[in-house]
């Protein structure tokens, strides 16, 4: 932290920069902390990451289609309320995130 900030107050036009991504980074380990759990794209990558030597970031992303596909037919509306307020345009939220060309 101490080494990003110095930057930050030479820089300040940049400073923004390291605060989106200092929010992002803290917003993304919220849900862990608060004891949500992990989906299926994240377990299927430790499995396929561990077998397969494929790290695991790698996994994750390319499953994600898949199991937004098969998870649609339980969560569709929750999956419809995440593509409305992202404004993606695609008809399902597992082709935004894999091929939507308006994303």
């Amino acid at each position: 932290m101490v080494r990003a900030s110095r930057p930050s107050k030479r820089r300040p036009a940049i400073s923004t920069r390291y605060c989106v991504c200092m929010m992002g980074a803290w917003l993304s380990k919220v849900g862990i902390v608060s004891g949500t759990r992990l989906g299926a794209s994240h377990a299927i990558g430790h499995i396929l990451g561990g077998s397969a030597n494929v790290p695991h970031g790698h996994t994750s992303c390319v499953m994600l289609p898949y199991v937004l596909d098969f998870n649609a037919q339980v969560n569709s509306q929750r999956q419809r309320e995440v593509r409305t307020n992202a404004h993606l345009k695609c008809s399902t939220t597992s082709s935004a995130v894999s091929v939507c060309p308006d994303a």
